[in-house]
């Protein structure tokens, strides 16, 4: 089953309420160098996979991301969402999204679109990876840390083995009292769900830092809906920037179709689709910290 949400925080993001780490929000400023990059639209797909892939520019680091799928009747189930230091000096920063469609009829096409928030060097900046053992349990969570001292910006989960397309990423949440971890859980209620994944793992990219003065959380919370979308959105206070995303659903069948930056990187958007006929998840949840 997902994991609970406990009720002071449920409390606070249907009040709207937005939590400081330190200075107020006015005093507060993108780190240096903030810039928020998308990668060109992916060709067409189908009901196969698709990799988009956003680059920062020489010399800055990726600090966070997201993924959109341009939709037209296809339903679209993200697998991964990975930001990708750069390997040899010299080489770009990247943000790494995965995904897979689910095709509805014979003329369905789709892109993908990924985000890249790229800034100067943070100070104390590292990114962890995290996996689960491979297997075939159902249901995995994570619960990374950052080393002593640094701040967890993000989780960035990603699934592995043969769980792209079969099995669904229900949470990388965060608040203000500390990450919820990541949790991913096997999809066997799909018309189209495939095969058994067999053995898998859910991985998690933690985005660390040194703490950032005037850090801002915002978070946004929706019930159920008529239709089998669901979507979250939450903007940042006046003058401040998304620098990370966040989601959670509280149902145990809805795949991750968008987690993603608003248009001038002032908030965050997040939307799942239930693939049970007749049921709608129950709620989502974002979260996003701003500067």
């Amino acid at each position: 089953m997902p994991q609970a949400r406990p009720a002071a925080l449920a409390a606070a993001i249907t009040l709207g309420v937005s939590l400081l780490t330190g200075a107020s929000p006015a005093s507060a400023a993108p780190p240096a160098g903030y810039e928020l990059v998308s990668s060109p639209d992916t060709s067409f797909g189908r009901d196969g996979t698709l990799v988009a892939v956003a680059k920062c520019p020489p010399g800055k680091k990726v600090i966070g991301g997201g993924a959109r799928p341009m939709v037209h009747d296809v339903d679209v189930n993200v697998s991964a969402l990975t930001p990708v230091p750069a390997m040899m000096p010299g080489m770009s920063e990247l943000f790494r999204v995965v995904a897979a469609g689910r095709m509805q009829n014979t003329l369905s096409f789709w892109k993908l679109r990924a985000y890249a928030v790229c800034a100067d060097p943070l100070p104390g900046l590292t990114i962890t990876t995290s996996v689960t053992p491979s297997n075939g349990d159902d249901n995995k969570i994570l619960w990374p840390d950052c080393p002593a001292g640094k701040f967890p910006l993000a989780n960035y989960p990603f699934l592995t083995g043969g769980a792209v397309g079969r099995v669904q990423i229900l949470s990388n949440y965060f608040e203000p009292g500390g990450s919820w971890g990541a949790q991913a859980m096997e999809n066997h209620s799909a018309p189209d769900e495939g095969p058994d994944p067999g053995n898998w793992s859910l991985g998690v990219k933690t985005v660390c830092a040194d703490p950032i003065p005037g850090l801002t959380w915002t978070g946004g919370h929706s019930a159920s809906t008529a239709g089998p979308r669901t979507t979250a959105s939450a903007l940042c206070p006046a003058g401040q920037h998304a620098l990370s995303f966040g989601f959670y659903t509280s149902s145990g069948s809805a795949d991750l179709e968008t987690l993603a930056p608003n248009g001038d990187g002032t908030g965050v958007t997040a939307t799942v689709l239930s693939t049970v006929a007749g049921e709608h998840p129950a709620t989502i949840d974002t979260a996003a910290w701003c500067a």
